[in-house]
């Protein structure tokens, strides 16, 4: 009722709720967003608070979410086993193919957090349709390190990991065993 409210028909929110059936419930939701502000030119927040608060949606804890957005530490808390300099720079192909393995059904969200454009995401997903989940997040995860250079950091990735309710305990715990095994034998024995 919500989405109607915003102005989609039923029929649309079904067909892309049948579509994405095998996606997360976030991510089902954040596709139908995005067929409803794409193709109008004047969407805005003000509209989403007002259908929320007609069916009885409490806007306010929403708002707060949109205000901490911007006051909050962009750090993955220490204890995780990663080093800061290692969270400060950009994943090495290894440790995309162990992230990879960790990205679930809410991957298009994160890869919207990331950054990503939705049609990249929805491209690259035509294009690695017989190629298993794994190649596609590790595809995907590639062009956002090409597309953001210097700003994708394993950090940045954990971050977005969070916010998308994944594992990112069971990441930090596998990318530390990555790590520490690319540690020379000497320099691991003193750790």
């Amino acid at each position: 009722m919500f989405f109607i409210e915003l102005g989609l028909q039923d029929a649309e929110i079904s067909g892309i709720r049948q579509t994405c059936g095998h996606l997360s419930f976030r991510t089902q939701v954040t596709k139908i967003f995005l067929s409803w502000s794409n193709p109008r030119l004047e969407v805005s927040l003000q509209q989403i608070v007002m259908a929320m608060n007609s069916h009885g949606l409490d806007s306010t804890s929403m708002m707060t979410e949109l205000e901490q957005i911007h006051t909050e530490d962009n750090i993955i808390p220490q204890g995780t086993g990663i080093p800061e300099y290692h969270l400060q720079r950009i994943p090495e192909p290894k440790e995309v193919e162990t992230i990879a393995t960790f990205v679930d059904t809410s991957y298009f969200n994160l890869f919207l957090e990331l950054g990503l454009e939705p049609h990249i995401i929805a491209r690259f997903e035509m294009d690695h349709k017989h190629s298993g989940v794994k190649t596609l997040f590790i595809e995907l995860l590639n062009i956002w390190i090409k597309e953001s250079g210097d700003k994708a950091t394993i950090n940045s990735l954990l971050m977005a990991m969070k916010e998308c309710n994944m594992d990112v305990h069971a990441v930090t715990q596998e990318l530390s065993e990555v790590l520490l095994d690319d540690i020379p034998y000497e320099e691991n024995t003193y750790l």
